[in-house]
Protein backbone atom coordinates (compact mmCIF):
# COMPACT_ATOMS: atom_id res chain seq x y z
CA UNK A 1 0.00 0.00 0.00
CA UNK A 2 2.57 2.40 0.87
CA UNK A 3 4.25 2.08 -2.33
CA UNK A 4 0.79 3.12 -4.04
CA UNK A 5 0.68 6.28 -1.96
CA UNK A 6 4.13 6.77 -3.09
CA UNK A 7 4.00 6.42 -7.00
CA UNK A 8 0.11 7.80 -7.13
CA UNK A 9 0.67 10.72 -5.10
CA UNK A 10 -2.18 13.14 -6.76
CA UNK A 11 -5.00 10.47 -6.51
CA UNK A 12 -3.95 9.44 -3.38
CA UNK A 13 -4.44 12.57 -1.40
CA UNK A 14 -8.21 12.36 -2.96
CA UNK A 15 -8.54 9.13 -1.91
CA UNK A 16 -7.20 9.80 1.79
CA UNK A 17 -9.34 12.41 1.71
CA UNK A 18 -12.45 10.61 0.26
CA UNK A 19 -11.64 7.71 2.96
CA UNK A 20 -11.46 9.72 5.43
CA UNK A 21 -14.84 12.05 5.40
CA UNK A 22 -16.68 8.45 4.22
CA UNK A 23 -14.82 7.09 7.85
CA UNK A 24 -16.64 10.15 9.62
CA UNK A 25 -19.64 10.19 7.87
CA UNK A 26 -20.20 6.28 8.28
CA UNK A 27 -18.69 6.67 11.51
CA UNK A 28 -16.68 3.34 11.15
CA UNK A 29 -13.84 2.04 10.15
CA UNK A 30 -13.28 -0.54 7.05
CA UNK A 31 -13.16 -4.28 9.16
CA UNK A 32 -10.10 -5.54 8.20
CA UNK A 33 -7.90 -1.97 9.81
CA UNK A 34 -9.98 -2.74 13.21
CA UNK A 35 -6.78 -4.87 14.57
CA UNK A 36 -3.68 -3.98 14.65
CA UNK A 37 -0.45 -5.76 15.29
CA UNK A 38 1.58 -4.83 19.03
CA UNK A 39 5.08 -5.25 19.27
CA UNK A 40 7.27 -4.63 22.12
CA UNK A 41 10.89 -3.16 21.48
CA UNK A 42 13.02 -2.81 24.50
CA UNK A 43 13.91 0.68 24.98
CA UNK A 44 17.66 0.15 25.40
CA UNK A 45 17.85 1.09 29.05
CA UNK A 46 16.77 -0.63 32.07
CA UNK A 47 16.81 -4.23 33.29
CA UNK A 48 15.14 -6.05 29.97
CA UNK A 49 13.29 -8.06 32.85
CA UNK A 50 10.68 -5.50 33.66
CA UNK A 51 8.05 -4.52 30.81
CA UNK A 52 8.67 -1.03 32.04
CA UNK A 53 11.65 -1.04 29.93
CA UNK A 54 9.61 -1.60 26.92
CA UNK A 55 7.91 0.32 24.66
CA UNK A 56 4.84 -1.09 22.52
CA UNK A 57 4.91 -0.50 18.67
CA UNK A 58 1.44 -0.81 16.52
CA UNK A 59 1.94 -2.46 13.37
CA UNK A 60 -1.47 -0.37 11.03
CA UNK A 61 -2.13 -0.36 7.64
CA UNK A 62 -0.38 2.76 6.06
CA UNK A 63 -3.41 4.24 5.28
CA UNK A 64 -5.10 4.07 8.71
CA UNK A 65 -1.72 5.34 9.79
CA UNK A 66 -2.16 8.34 7.50
CA UNK A 67 -5.88 8.77 8.72
CA UNK A 68 -5.08 8.16 12.87
CA UNK A 69 -2.61 11.16 12.02
CA UNK A 70 -5.47 13.35 10.46
CA UNK A 71 -7.93 12.32 13.16
CA UNK A 72 -5.02 13.46 15.94
CA UNK A 73 -4.49 16.77 14.67
CA UNK A 74 -8.52 17.62 14.20
CA UNK A 75 -9.03 16.39 17.82
CA UNK A 76 -5.87 18.52 18.90
CA UNK A 77 -7.31 21.80 17.67
CA UNK A 78 -10.20 20.96 19.41
CA UNK A 79 -9.40 19.90 22.99
CA UNK A 80 -7.07 21.85 25.35
CA UNK A 81 -3.84 19.97 26.26
CA UNK A 82 -1.79 20.43 28.76
CA UNK A 83 1.75 20.47 28.86
CA UNK A 84 2.38 17.42 31.19
CA UNK A 85 0.21 15.38 28.61
CA UNK A 86 2.56 16.57 25.09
Amino acid sequence: MSEILVAEEDCSVEWLTYLCNLIVAQGRIPDDWRSSNLRTVFKGKGDPMESGSYRAIKLLEHAMKVIEHVFERRIREKVKIDAMQQ
